[in-house]
Order: C-alpha cells, then sequence, then structure tokens
C-alpha cells in the first residue's frame, strides 16, 4: 500500500532485454504525487535512500520461485515475450523447492503466478517451511478475481507486487496489449488492499509513460 509504506517501484525498460528496478524513499513517492516528473539523478537519489528506508528491498534478496513463462498479458516491454506463451513448471518441482525453504522471503513469480491454480497450496508450502514473508509478483488481474484475492491471503501472501504501467486505461491497456486490463489490475489491488495485504506498485518506465509518473502515484490509494 502506497499510502502505509511510502514505496513504489519501478523498472526501466531499454532497447536491451534488461531491466533494473529502484523503490523509492518516501520523499520521491511524495514528490510524484506533487507532479514533479523526475530527472534521471533524482530517481538514482531516491532510489538509494529508498533502499536504506524500506523493506521492499529485501526482495533482492528473496528466494525466487518461477511458476513458468505463461501469461495473461502480451506486455510491449518485456524481455520473456517471446516465451509468453511457453510452458509451466509442474508443481511437484515447485513444491519440491518450497520444502527446502528456511525463513526468509519468498517470492513467486512468472509469467504470471496467479494463472497457476496451485498457488494457493504453493503459499501455504512456503509458510509451513518456514517463510517470514511470501510475495507475489503479478500483474494483478487475476486478484480481480475477489475468491482467488481471498484464498492466496488467506494462504498466506503477505505482499503483492503488481504492474501497473499508466495512469488511464489507453496508455495501461496499449501497454499490455490487453484491452481492459487496466480496470482488472485496479479492482486486484484494492481486493488483496481491503483483504489485509501490503501492496508495492510497479511500474515498468518506458518512453510512453515517464510524463506521467507522477499522475500513477496520486492515483493510488
Amino acid at each position: 500500500n502506497l499510502a502505509q509504506t511510502g514505496v513504489v517501484r519501478l523498472r526501466f525498460s531499454g532497447d536491451a532485454d534488461v531491466n533494473a528496478t529502484v523503490a523509492l524513499s518516501r520523499l520521491g513517492c511524495n514528490a510524484l504525487r506533487l507532479g514533479v516528473v523526475p530527472t534521471a539523478s533524482a530517481l538514482i537519489r531516491w532510489a538509494r535512500q529508498g533502499a536504506r528506508q524500506t523493506v521492499a528491498h529485501g526482495l533482492r534478496d528473496a528466494q525466487l520461485v518461477h511458476s513458468g513463462t505463461v501469461c495473461n498479458n502480451a506486455c510491449r516491454f518485456c524481455c520473456q515475450s517471446d516465451t509468453a506463451a511457453g510452458e509451466g513448471r509442474s508443481s511437484d518441482e515447485v513444491l519440491s523447492e518450497l520444502r527446502a525453504v528456511r525463513g526468509g522471503v519468498v517470492l513467486f513469480t512468472g509469467g504470471e503466478a496467479t494463472l497457476r491454480p496451485e498457488l494457493p497450496e504453493w503459499v501455504q508450502c512456503a509458510k509451513d517451511a518456514g517463510a517470514e514473508t511470501v510475495v507475489v509478483q503479478t500483474n494483478g488481474r487475476m486478484l480481480s478475481y475477489r475468491k482467488l484475492a481471498r484464498r492466496l491471503v488467506r494462504a498466506g501472501v503477505d505482499v503483492f507486487t503488481v504492474g501497473l504501467h499508466g495512469h488511464i486505461a489507453v496508455l495501461h491497456d496499449w501497454l499490455t496489449r490487453v484491452e481492459g486490463s487496466f480496470e482488472q489490475t485496479l479492482i486486484g489491488i484494492r481486493n488483496v488492499q481491503s483483504l489485509g495485504a501490503v501492496v508495492y506498485v510497479d511500474t515498468v518506465v518506458t518512453r510512453s509513460n515517464f510524463r506521467h509518473l507522477p499522475d500513477i502515484a496520486k492515483m493510488l490509494p
């Protein structure tokens, strides 16, 4: 929840298939909300401050659990776009990996992990194995189904990092190449927040949306 944590995570999409992620300090988030379009130096400064101030950066030390490459978006900037219709991992393989968890942070990623019906079981397995924090990286669309959102939170998801790439549907949907994805993502964010989970917003910075970072920050609760 941006209002609670003062954290927004930004990923920068360039010509190469490489994304760098930063989490901004509360100062940076407040500046975005005030309508400040940041310079590169300001983003770097806020990111360094954020690294000292927020647990969001514990994600970089998390044990990553990949669900596979299948996704229900087709984002223009995605470095996995050539494998978006690929295969998911077997549930037995994932469960075996999770049983070896010993504390710390477990982060489920994809593809789109929420497409896997086994995800609540995986989350419970991670918690039973001793994970202190369970994070799901998602585009948020499946979380618009409140029944699934409730199952995931009850299973033990503590944090959702949700991709939101525009302040209006026409921009976000253009970037994801799925009409209606903007509205589903917003509903998903509201659902898991109302169920008590923490939400970090993950925005890929592109030539199409960088001017609207303040607008994205302002629209969040």
